[in-house]
């Protein structure tokens, strides 16, 4: 019989647990990102016998941030645990990734703040757990500035999507890569 508190412990302190659920998350983030891609997402509604007029992109979105920033939190707690600390109870990838030993510039935060921001509101729930832990206003902020450009033509604003998006899979699989080096750099001085 499996005694749970130590396998719980265990799983906790090897940072190869870690990795492999990120990578399993990072990889459920790209399978929603290519059955988004217009010549595909029809197609699969079809094949998911979903109802007419359905649309993935739009129900998949949400779900592929909230696979990406999980995949976050996951790498760089795995860099965290591979450094024998205890990562913080926290789901603020921008914490999380200072406390691993990753650099990040302005763009790489806002990102990260986005995509915690994500976890929070596009989780399981329709909406976060306890009334103090998000704000949608910051939410919606952070989503309009760092996926969109703000044009004024005459009086109006226009937003129009960044290229390239910064949530797209490349882009994505960038900032995932810095964790994972970070993770692998750790893991190789350690042997």
């Amino acid at each position: 019989m499996i005694d749970t508190q130590k396998e719980y412990a265990r799983r906790q302190q090897i940072p190869l647990y870690w990795h492999n659920k990120s990578s399993d998350l990072r990889a459920a983030a790209g399978s929603v990102w290519y059955c988004m891609e217009q010549s595909r997402k029809v197609c699969i509604a079809e094949e998911l016998n979903l109802p007419k007029g359905f649309d993935i992109e739009v129900a998949a979105w949400p779900v592929y941030r909230m696979l990406c920033g999980l995949s976050l939190e996951l790498i760089y707690k795995a860099v965290i645990v591979a450094k024998n600390e205890q990562p913080n109870n926290t789901r603020n990838l921008a914490e999380l990734a200072t406390t691993a030993g990753i650099g990040l510039d302005k763009n790489m935060r806002g990102v990260l703040d986005l995509l915690t921001e994500g976890i929070l509101w596009e989780g399981k729930y329709p909406s976060p757990n306890k009334i103090g832990h998000a704000n949608i206003e910051k939410f919606s902020t952070l989503h309009k500035e760092k996926l969109f450009v703000r044009t004024m033509l005459g009086s109006s604003e226009i937003f129009t999507p960044r290229i390239p998006n910064p949530l797209s899979w490349e882009e994505f699989s960038i900032i995932w890569n810095f964790g994972n080096r970070a993770y692998w750099e750790k893991i190789d001085s350690s042997i």
